[in-house]
């Protein structure tokens, strides 16, 4: 089933029968209700062709991914010029910038934050990357989610590990076969 197809499907129908029963301000709220849900799907909509269409294409350089996160406020700082060279590695730069750009979203979601910084050292064989961000320190320790969960999965398949620390502030540490 199609993307589009869900989104329609969940589009909710105005009924003429409501007003009849409930009287004219409920008719209003919901139609009111209506057209906020068809506003967000709509915006929904949007994002899903972004990253299906246009986002896909894109070479994940450093300069893409700042512009990506100057676009949602966020500044993205690189604490070093290691992680360009990073970028340029085509076996890792898809998980690397996965992995920022995952950092990135939940900095906003979850950390209040305005400022994501991105560090990397590589050896012959390994490469290893640190996002942190200024934000609200997390109160307990991180649980996976699926964003998360999902960057785990695809570090691991390449032979990568990842770690999250939580204290003193949100630390993701990614280390790939280079």
């Amino acid at each position: 089933i199609a993307i589009s197809e869900i989104l329609e499907e969940s589009s909710i129908p105005a009924t003429d029968n409501v007003q009849g029963l409930t009287g004219s301000s409920t008719t209003d709220e919901i139609s009111n209700a209506r057209s906020d849900i068809n506003l967000q799907i709509k915006h929904l909509q949007n994002a899903v062709s972004y990253f299906t269409t246009t986002h896909n294409s894109h070479s994940d350089s450093l300069d893409e991914l700042i512009n990506e996160a100057d676009n949602m406020n966020i500044k993205l700082v690189p604490k070093d010029a290691k992680i360009r060279v990073v970028l340029d590695d085509n076996n890792i730069r898809p998980f690397i910038a996965a992995a920022i750009r995952e950092c990135v979203t939940n900095t906003i979601k979850h950390a209040s934050g305005t400022t994501v910084y991105v560090s990397a050292t590589c050896t012959d064989s390994l490469c290893s990357v640190t996002i942190t961000n200024d934000g609200k320190s997390p109160k307990d320790n991180i649980t996976e989610g699926g964003g998360l969960t999902n960057l785990r999965n695809k570090i691991e398949q390449i032979g990568g590990t990842m770690t999250i620390t939580s204290v003193p502030t949100f630390t993701l540490n990614i280390t790939v076969p280079s």
